[in-house]
């Protein structure tokens, strides 16, 4: 059964943004995951959602960082055991990218105790019992040494690029694009850390313009998610898309701007 964990995990629900949602996207002929990931091309299946992690992290690494973004990974210290289903939406999809971006980095240990959280996230958000299924058979496939790190890495990616803005995660599902949120975030947040690092200010101009992605959240957060998620993540998720909008249609980014970004981007990760 194809692994439908992977075409799901980074979308935005249309059951709770059906009134809010940006312009629906066309479908088109499209490359194999695979061949995505190899050549690096933005899949025009994510194109109007927030750039996947490894999007993110390609074309960073094709703007130079060299960076090994192990050394510069916080530890999460997330526990699945809450009950706000918003917090568990965005813990889960900053353990998304954590393990794509550090998918060739991470122990077998570390990659089992990252997917038993993620999946473990997801049932508390009520997806599809189709889509934790496949979360299982990739954990025994990892457990039986019966898959590579590549084949891992593409079976994460098919979620995000068979994703669509109008397609949600089950009917359960009322966190609309909350987990997508917190995969992009920690993304930006990490890649951002490693550009700082190595002071390459030219690629942070060119790789974090991305003013519509925090319109699109925005529209969220001014619309359904008021209304359904906690006041105080609300807030903070608005004031750091807020700063991330400015940082993004400057004409210019200096490097202040890709510290304030990194400043920005960690504080609101530690409070969810």
């Amino acid at each position: 059964m194809p692994s439908l964990f992977l075409s799901l995990i980074l979308a935005c629900s249309n059951n709770d943004a059906q009134q809010s949602s940006p312009t629906k996207t066309q479908a088109k002929a499209l490359q194999p995951i695979s061949e995505v990931i190899q050549l690096g091309h933005q899949d025009a299946r994510t194109a109007a959602l927030a750039p996947s992690p490894m999007e993110t992290h390609l074309a960073a690494k094709k703007a130079g960082l060299s960076t090994q973004l192990m050394t510069l990974a916080p530890k999460r210290e997330f526990s699945m055991d809450i009950t706000d289903v918003n917090h568990l939406a965005m813990r889960t999809g900053v353990l998304l990218a954590d393990t794509v971006l550090l998918i060739e980095e991470l122990s077998k240990d570390q990659l089992m105790r990252n997917l038993g959280l993620i999946h473990d996230g997801l049932e508390k958000i009520k997806v599809n019992s189709d889509i934790l299924s496949s979360v299982v058979e990739l954990q025994k496939k990892i457990e039986n040494d019966a898959i590579s790190r590549k084949e891992v890495l593409i079976s994460l990616e098919e979620l995000v690029a068979s994703s669509t803005p109008e397609r949600g995660l089950g009917d359960g599902y009322t966190t609309g694009p909350l987990l997508q949120a917190g995969a992009w975030l920690a993304s930006i947040n990490l890649l951002g850390t490693a550009l700082l690092k190595e002071d390459n200010i030219e690629a942070a101009s060119s790789l974090l313009r991305h003013s519509q992605v925090a319109e699109y959240f925005l529209l969220y957060v001014g619309t359904k998610g008021k209304d359904t998620a906690p006041l105080a993540l609300i807030e903070k998720l608005e004031a750091t898309l807020f700063t991330m909008k400015d940082i993004a249609e400057k004409e210019a980014i200096e490097a202040s701007d890709l510290k304030l970004l990194v400043k920005e981007t960690g504080r609101f990760l530690s409070i969810i």
